[in-house]
């Protein structure tokens, strides 16, 4: 899972203007007109939800200025409320308190969903070099190509 942030601050004032504009369209009439023009990021941002959504998939969105309970933060990071306050207990996570409940910053929340897919891609790009180099290697045992060894079923 990968998180999409948009945000406002790097809008140029048009661009926000058009939002607004659309927003104040849509909330009269229900409707969004046919002409309405986005801009690219949050355009992305809606088509992305639109596809999660067709395809009954749960989407969450959360303004990155929100501060999480715990519950809302594992639910978000695929982990036990139990397991996120041990990584906060272990300063893995940074977190304020808000009267005795401990809260997490919803922008932290996505820089950690979005370092963990970074590492993700690395994991698979390492699993891959090594399948590559370990069918170089059966190849060059049994003194054929990589492609014949991979015809003959060698894995």
């Amino acid at each position: 899972m990968t998180a999409t942030a948009v945000h406002s601050t790097l809008l140029s004032k048009e661009d926000r203007e058009r939002v607004t504009k659309a927003l104040k369209n849509y909330e009269a009439s229900g409707e969004l007109p046919e002409a309405v023009t986005l801009p690219e990021s949050v355009s992305e941002l809606v088509l992305r939800l639109l596809r999660l959504t067709s395809e009954g998939r749960g989407a969450a969105v959360v303004a990155t200025e929100d501060d999480l309970t715990t519950t809302q933060a594992a639910k978000l990071l695929c982990v036990s409320r139990p397991h996120l306050t041990k990584m906060i207990d272990e300063g893995r996570i940074p977190h304020h308190l808000t009267g005795r409940h401990r809260r997490v910053a919803a922008a932290d929340v996505i820089r950690i969903i979005n370092e963990r897919a970074i590492l993700k891609d690395r994991q698979r790009e390492a699993a891959a070099g090594y399948e590559t180099r370990r069918a170089e290697r059966l190849a060059g045992i049994a003194g054929v190509s990589v492609q014949e060894a991979a015809d003959l079923g060698f894995r």
